[in-house]
């Protein structure tokens, strides 16, 4: 699964409810915000091929030096407040990136409605990257941003970033966790500070290299397979990320439901 509950069930002819409670044959959900919604289904990486060109750093002595300050590429142009989790917040951030332009004279570009192999190319040349600030997961945007060696200023919510860190191994996030309502100051100061800027993007390629290789986290999905071959009932939940007492239920999404929504009145009352 790479979607909620309910978009899986409007293009299966079926109920949301249906779909989340699917035990009949194994199943797996990314390690994004969709797992909070399929408990039953084995949670598994999103991979990319980091070492392929298109997602790699710039190295300046045969790519050039940076060429655009800010990159942002929302699959979706829906307001941040408009649909809990369809939408990356892309008008509320593109006025942020505006304001930063005011502040700064830094040069920022929305990517969207063009083909990935441009976007990457864009994206390779910009210094900082913009994922989601509004909802409280990465996303595969998010991922080529680091992939790339750039800082990706994303909100990742409690559960998102704990199931991150599970995943992968990892003590820490390689994203710099920054909402909606804060990116402005964030953004001034990376800006006004390109050696840091670039010292982080460094870090979070390191990240990448070392918790999140494609060879590494296809072990997780060799691992399942080989299970499923064996026995398909040996393709369950993993205990950790288990969902069944009703404090995990609500920590894992009734309380990050119930923070978007107070956000949500807060901007609308400003």
């Amino acid at each position: 699964y790479h979607s909620t509950p309910q978009v899986v069930a409007k293009r299966m002819g079926k109920r949301p409810e249906e779909i989340a409670a699917f035990d009949e044959t194994p199943t797996l959900v990314i390690s994004q915000y969709p797992e909070r919604f399929y408990p039953k289904a084995r949670v598994v990486p999103n991979i990319l091929p980091h070492n392929q060109l298109e997602y790699s750093p710039l190295v300046p002595e045969r790519d050039g030096e940076p060429t655009l300050d800010i990159a942002f590429a929302p699959s979706k142009l829906t307001s941040a407040w408009e649909d809990r989790w369809n939408t990356k917040g892309a008008p509320e951030t593109m006025a942020v990136m505006d304001r930063v332009m005011e502040l700064t004279g830094c040069s920022a570009r929305t990517l969207n409605g063009m083909p990935l192999r441009e976007v990457l190319h864009i994206k390779r040349h910009a210094r900082i990257i913009l994922d989601d600030l509004v909802n409280g997961s990465f996303h595969l945007s998010g991922l080529e941003g680091i992939c790339l060696g750039k800082p990706v200023l994303c909100y990742l919510d409690a559960r998102t970033d704990f199931v991150l860190r599970e995943i992968s191994g990892a003590a820490e996030s390689p994203f710099l966790n920054v909402r909606l309502e804060d990116a402005v100051e964030v953004l001034h100061h990376l800006v006004e500070h390109p050696a840091e800027t670039a010292a982080l993007g460094k870090a979070a390629r390191t990240w990448v290299e070392t918790y999140w290789r494609d060879d590494l986290l296809t072990v997780q999905y060799t691992h399942v397979y080989n299970r499923l071959a064996q026995n398909p009932d040996l393709i369950t939940r993993q205990r950790a990320f288990s969902l069944d007492s009703p404090g995990a239920g609500f920590k894992a999404a009734v309380l990050p439901d119930l923070l978007y929504q107070s956000r949500r009145k807060r901007y609308f009352s400003s």
